[in-house]
């Protein structure tokens, strides 16, 4: 655990552990999702392990990741051997978007030949934002918000709201 993780724990704002040990987030919806897929991930079905859970807290916008930790254990010596080969073992990611969101966002609509409508929606679910949420706000129908984000998935080669936020993260890097 790194010293913004151990910052998280601390505050109890993202992430808590109940007196049983167990983590948890304290949203419960995405909370829900880990579990779910955490489940998946304890009956080795790693189909069932899909995407990030992005919830609010008081600290800003978080994503929650969850993915199977599938060690090379030829590699490592025994008892830890015997332990990975018996237990399912999972990696827990939380990232801080608000912080980390692309900032020059013309750069992006330059790349990715991005109409002023999608950049705009591209950045609100970035941040967020719920399509239906985006539609409402920008007072537009929720069959023109979808088609307007089918333009932005083809555009940018995702497919997935999850994938789109991701993309923006890892230009936010470069």
């Amino acid at each position: 655990m790194n010293c913004r993780a151990e910052k998280l724990l601390s505050a109890g704002t993202a992430v808590s552990v109940e007196r049983n040990g167990r983590l948890y987030l304290t949203d419960r919806d995405a909370d829900r999702a880990i579990a779910r897929a955490l489940d998946c991930i304890s009956r080795r079905n790693y189909a069932g392990v899909d995407g990030a859970v992005f919830f609010p807290t008081a600290l800003g916008l978080y994503a929650a990741s969850l993915a199977p930790f599938i060690p090379d254990t030829e590699r490592i010596e025994t008892p830890l051997q015997v332990l990975l080969e018996q237990r399912p073992v999972a990696i827990l990611t939380l990232t801080g978007l608000e912080e980390r969101l692309l900032r020059d966002t013309s750069a992006a609509a330059r790349h990715f030949q991005l109409t002023p409508a999608e950049l705009k929606l591209a950045t609100a679910l970035a941040e967020g934002i719920t399509l239906a949420e985006f539609s409402e706000r920008c007072a537009l129908s929720i069959h023109t918000a979808r088609n307007q984000l089918k333009s932005v998935f083809w555009k940018t080669g995702t497919s997935r709201q999850s994938e789109l936020v991701a993309l923006f993260l890892r230009l936010q890097t470069i």
